[in-house]
């Protein structure tokens, strides 16, 4: 387990794969920085006959930074 904690601490740790972003616990305070990886994949979606692209922003982080997540949280980049 060790090898794979090492090996996401790495990627985290690369700036051209990762960035750092505040994250405002109930989007309040000065935030805190942490370390995010943003990625939007195509997501080819199909509706009555139709084939659309749905456009989608995903943020991975990692839990030893933002261990509790709740809906109001906010981070910007």
């Amino acid at each position: 387990m060790e090898f794979f904690a090492s090996a996401i601490d790495l990627i985290f740790a690369d700036d051209s794969m990762a960035r750092t972003a505040l994250y405002r616990r109930q989007g309040r305070g000065n935030g805190q920085p942490v370390r995010i990886i943003q990625h939007s994949p195509d997501a080819p979606q199909q509706f009555n006959g139709g084939r659309f692209r749905q456009d989608a922003v995903f943020i991975d982080v990692r839990v030893s930074e933002v261990p509790e997540l709740s809906k109001h949280d906010t981070s910007s980049f």
